[in-house]
């Protein structure tokens, strides 16, 4: 199909603009395109959703599978924490009220991880969104290099764990901690 092009004869304001360029022309269109699409971004950002779970009743499960696959890196166990799982949970709160996956949806983690009032000197977070249930996302979280590698962290001795339930989806925060004596690391 053709492109077609009408011309009218138009009011004298029409006249008035003809010897601006044509992009000129379109610039009123554009902004207000770009202020509509900014507006929608915006409200969607701003809008919650209820949460209707959020629990870290699976910490001592995820603690056992994290520390299952360390124990077959060589790598000790790790502990569920309570206070790391209250870093998780409201972590998991934040994505799953704004549906977001975002590791900053509560805030960086190093200061959600000092606001815990415990001191790490390491620490890791893996998130994921739309996995069913623990065995899933764990194993998600064990094909992929980058979570991998969080819950190998050495020194790791303690983490926190949360699930999340908004809109029919799951969110998922696995918190990893340690801490290593202060000085010279060998291998660090």
């Amino acid at each position: 199909m053709g492109v077609s092009r009408h011309i009218s004869a138009g009011s004298g304001a029409d006249k008035a603009l003809s010897h601006l360029p044509k992009t000129f022309m379109k610039t009123p269109v554009l902004l207000v395109s770009l202020a509509l699409a900014l507006g929608a971004c915006t409200l969607a950002g701003a809008r919650r959703q209820s949460v209707d779970l959020i629990s870290s009743e699976a910490a001592p499960a995820a603690a056992g599978a994290v520390s299952r696959f360390r124990a077959a890196s060589g790598l000790g166990p790790v502990m569920p924490d309570e206070t790391l799982n209250a870093a998780a949970r409201q972590q998991a709160r934040a994505m799953a009220e704004k549906d977001v996956l975002s590791h900053d949806a509560a805030g960086s983690f190093w200061s959600r991880m000092n606001g815990t009032g415990q001191r790490f000197t390491h620490g890791a977070e893996n998130i994921a969104m739309g996995q069913r249930s623990l065995d899933e996302v764990m194993d998600d979280w064990r094909r992929s290099a980058e979570h991998r590698r969080n819950m190998l962290q050495n020194p790791a001795s303690h983490i926190g764990f949360a699930h999340a339930r908004a809109g029919g989806r799951d969110y998922w925060v696995l918190v990893v901690g340690g801490t290593a004596p202060r000085g010279p690391q060998l291998g660090l």
